[in-house]
């Protein structure tokens, strides 16, 4: 796996137990695109746009060695509504919790470095799509001065009964 101050190796690819999905082994992929998890013919593809973040855990209740990460995500479903997504992944491939937390820190990384330098900034704004306000109003759009943002990007803000200074 990639130490904290080396370059990721791109694709990440590992082989983990999803949370309250029994016993089965699902393989992980993360590259520039996002995340794919495949296991008994079945596929689900998270892009790399739609991932929020990756956050490392270990058991409540202390049973085994395993340690979690779970990647955090809001894809579109059906159209312009995003709901949220948790996928949660046990890592039981070392000998010690701190080998299996290791490599769990290490998706967390490797997630952020994703979002982060492929992904782009989700806007949650009606009608502004998976835009950014920058790229609306540089290719001219006026959607987003509607949504309550001005000319140069920046959120307006509201005083009062709807008096609104730029």
């Amino acid at each position: 796996m990639a130490e904290e101050g080396s370059l990721h190796v791109w694709p990440l690819r590992g082989q983990f137990r999803q949370y309250k999905h029994g016993s089965k082994l699902y393989t992980v992929q993360l590259d520039e695109s996002g995340v794919t998890v495949t296991g008994d013919g079945e596929k689900q593809m998270v892009k790399v746009t739609d991932l929020v973040g990756c956050q490392c855990q270990q058991e409540q209740q202390q049973r085994g060695n395993s340690a979690y990460f779970t990647l955090l995500a809001y894809p579109l479903t059906g159209g312009r509504k995003r709901t949220r997504l948790a996928l949660c992944f046990e890592v039981a491939s070392g000998n010690t919790f701190s080998e299996n937390l290791e490599v769990a820190n290490a998706w967390r990384r490797a997630v952020y470095h994703a979002v982060r330098n492929h992904g782009r900034r989700v806007t949650w704004g009606v009608g502004l799509g998976r835009e950014t306000r920058r790229e609306n109003i540089e290719r001219g759009g006026r959607q987003g001065v509607k949504e309550g943002w001005n000319e140069s990007g920046k959120r307006r803000q509201e005083r009062g009964r709807g008096r609104q200074i730029d």
